[in-house]
């Protein structure tokens, strides 16, 4: 195989060893409670829960001309690999089940065929085939896996094998990925399963990274945790609010030092620069999130219009209010300080674009993108300033 060739494969087997991890993880989490996974620790996926330890090896193969046959390199390295964790897998009372997952097709009556689930299952033919192969072939890359399998007296090689299960023809990276969005269907609308698939895969990413830094397992209620919680977020009464969002500190550089409308309307009525920094990062972060959002198909436009109605509506009401007493031979300062009092009994209101979905940054990163567009204010002269800003710009 060429180099082109070699390496999208190994790029797509890392992959595919990740998005299998969290769909393996999906199946048991629900039902252990005490399930801690590990990737690239005792196997590919190690699943270790209550009364079961599972070693994953997961094979992803593009071409599917070729199959899993009993000297093929895939199922001696797997044994070998199986072999030196049975040294450090911690003991737990009960002894380990390895699987061999690949997306190619096993070939019949070959020991990986006689180790698949089902009524051919026969582990002592499987034995027989094996010994043949670790005793004839001469693939010096797989000797070491032979030996190792020779040194196996009689009663530990048939605990061994028989602790073995090969699944051929199984899912690859886009099957996975299909069968974890299934999942993420139940209890969800068609629409929010992409999203909420992106999101749950995202975290798991991240997730990942930390535990091969640490060497900490992932456990299986965290993904339960995020699960529900993203299941939450995408009811018809919420919408997910993103970490990455969330966590956001630094700001584009066009919305710092530039004389932004809503930044202006802030220091009309003179807020302090510690104010305005943080009513940038609110208008950056309800910008981005309402944009993922739409275009995430989690929310259109017609909806968005009918929250920025709602919003103006708020405003208005303290705006109309407390420009009743309004004295008409008012200070600079005390029209200043009249616009705070209306920016503050605006930007402290709860209205929540959905019934569920409560961050405030959402409510005041909006009054900010309305304030941008010119369509509200704080200042009580706001609309002839806006007016005098826009000839003199």
């Amino acid at each position: 195989m060429s180099y082109r060739a070699e390496v999208p494969e190994s790029a797509l087997g890392h992959v595919h060893q990740i998005t299998s991890a969290l769909k393996l993880a999906l199946d048991q989490a629900f039902e252990d409670d005490g399930l801690r996974i590990f990737i690239e620790r005792y196997d590919d996926v190690a699943l270790l829960g209550k009364t079961s330890t599972t070693l994953n090896q997961l094979k992803h193969h593009v071409s599917t001309s070729t199959a899993l046959s009993d000297a093929h390199p895939d199922l001696w390295k797997s044994i070998r690999s199986w072999l030196d964790a049975l040294n450090t897998i911690p003991l737990l009372g009960f002894k380990p089940v390895f699987v061999i997952s690949t997306t190619c097709k096993v070939s019949a009556d070959s020991a990986p065929s006689f180790l698949e689930s089902g009524t051919g299952r026969n582990v002592e033919r499987a034995i027989e085939l094996l010994a043949a192969t670790a005793s004839s072939s001469r693939n010096q890359s797989l000797q070491e896996a032979f030996s190792a399998f020779r040194r196996l007296d009689i009663a530990d090689r048939y605990d061994f094998v028989s602790s073995i299960y090969v699944l051929g023809d199984a899912p690859n990276i886009n099957q996975t990925r299909d069968a974890i969005q299934r999942l993420v269907r139940v209890g969800t609308s068609k629409l929010s399963v992409k999203p909420f698939y992106e999101r749950l895969l995202g975290w798991w990413l991240n997730r990942v990274v930390e535990h091969l830094q640490t060497g900490d397992p992932i456990h299986g209620s965290e993904l339960i945790d995020k699960f529900d919680d993203l299941r939450d977020q995408m009811a018809v009464t919420n919408l997910p609010i993103d970490d990455d969002i969330v966590d956001i500190e630094d700001v584009p550089k066009s919305l710092v030092g530039v004389a932004r409308r809503f930044v202006e309307q802030l220091k009309w009525i003179a807020v302090r620069d510690n104010a305005i920094a943080n009513a940038i990062r609110d208008y950056h972060r309800a910008y981005v999130q309402r944009s993922r959002w739409v275009g995430d198909k989690l929310l259109n436009i017609a909806e968005l219009r009918r929250y920025e109605r709602r919003l103006i509506d708020a405003w208005r009401n303290h705006f109309d209010l407390l420009e009743s007493e309004l004295g008409a031979e008012a200070k600079t300062s005390e029209l200043e300080k009249w616009g705070r009092e209306v920016y503050r009994l605006t930007i402290t209101e709860d209205i929540p674009i959905r019934r569920d979905c409560t961050e405030g940054f959402i409510a005041r990163g909006s009054f900010h993108i309305l304030s941008d567009d010119g369509r509200l204010g704080w200042h009580p002269q706001f609309l002839g300033l806006l007016a005098k800003a826009t000839r003199t710009a």
